[in-house]
């Protein structure tokens, strides 16, 4: 079954299948989102060779990267965080 919404044609999915194709992004993004923290957490350390601010940098970045699934409903509309250079 096809549907037209502004001149756009697209498949109707059922709202199960909608569902899981949700979740299935979700846990995309929080394994990407983990990833990225975790290539970052040598940031943290206090024989991290970066200066403070660099390292107060990558903690906001870090703390933006947890907040994803919190600050968006929909997981096509994620923006992610730009990583501080080091």
């Amino acid at each position: 079954m096809k549907k037209v919404i502004q001149s756009f044609y697209y498949d109707a999915v059922p709202a199960q299948d909608r569902d899981e194709l949700i979740n299935e992004a979700w846990l995309h993004i929080r394994n990407v989102r983990d990833h990225l923290i975790q290539m970052t957490d040598f940031t943290q350390m206090n024989d991290a060779p970066i200066t403070r601010e660099k390292k107060l940098a990558f903690a906001s970045y870090r703390q933006a990267l947890r907040d994803l699934p919190q600050n968006f409903t929909n997981p096509n509309d994620v923006v992610w965080p730009e990583k501080p250079t080091s």
